[in-house]
């Protein structure tokens, strides 16, 4: 069983025709059950963004799952940002800040950490860890757990600043009693891997981390404009299989893979 994870489309300027195009003809030859998107999916929250993103994943013909990001908060109309910030997510692409999918094998919740008033930085607040606490007691010891949200739980990316979500110390008190088995983030625009628990060794149990490079823009500062990519995670009995790939020259290369057993 295979998954897609994408994340920082940023549909709009320095939008990528050949890597999506590239990512769809990839995405064909795959047999994959979902996508999931950790956010960022336009460049400016405009409604023709939205609309043109929406019509690109639907053509995929592949179930998603997606989070918002920053990025899908529009910077103005000021009244939008703070009265109303996901009114086009919600009018244009779906709905549901917050979906999941529930499966005998595994479960995807996803989160918003995204919020008018930090700026590109996110937050999570009290009642969604509540909500999200509720969630993980209802799933089987059998199953992976994942957790979809577009902001850094953890910030060790010596080409940024600390862009750790706002609230991050409340989700590890919760990751204490109960947690995933992966956390699928974006936002850095760069591949990352973390064991959760090498930050916070009290966590009973390994917790792992994965940033998707920005999958169909060539938007970047510093380092950023050379890591465009994606994620594929192939789904096992006891394991599960992370492999890494990244768009060199209108083509896809796999440059590592990751393999974590469910103990």
């Amino acid at each position: 069983m295979k998954f897609l994870h994408l994340s920082d489309l940023h549909w709009g300027r320095k939008f990528s025709p050949s890597f999506a195009y590239t990512l769809r003809e990839f995405i064909k030859r795959e047999a994959f059950k979902f996508i999931l998107i950790s956010g960022d999916l336009t460049q400016r929250a405009k409604k023709r963004e939205f609309l043109a993103v929406k019509r690109y994943l639907n053509s995929l013909e592949v179930p998603y799952l997606s989070v918002p990001g920053n990025h899908d908060i529009p910077l103005y109309p000021i009244h939008f940002r703070f009265l109303a910030p996901f009114y086009k997510y919600k009018k244009y692409f779906s709905r549901d800040l917050e979906p999941e999918i529930i499966d005998k094998k595994f479960c995807f919740f996803g989160i918003s950490t995204a919020h008018s008033f930090t700026g590109s930085e996110g937050r999570i607040k009290i009642k969604q860890i509540k909500k999200l606490k509720i969630k993980f007691l209802r799933t089987s010891p059998s199953q992976f757990i994942f957790l979809i949200m577009h902001h850094p739980l953890i910030c060790s990316d010596p080409l940024n600043r600390d862009r750790t979500i706002w609230g991050s110390s409340s989700l590890i008190d919760l990751f204490m009693e109960v947690s995933p088995d992966i956390i699928l983030s974006g936002h850095f625009h760069n591949r990352f891997f973390y064991n959760l628990r090498d930050f916070y060794p009290k966590l009973p149990k390994d917790i792992y981390l994965f940033f998707a490079s920005k999958s169909t823009t060539e938007r970047g500062r510093k380092k950023e404009i050379n890591f465009s990519g994606f994620n594929m995670i192939e789904l096992k009995e006891k394991s599960l299989k992370v492999k890494i790939f990244l768009f060199e020259d209108d083509k896809i290369y796999q440059k590592e893979e990751i393999e974590i057993f469910k103990i």
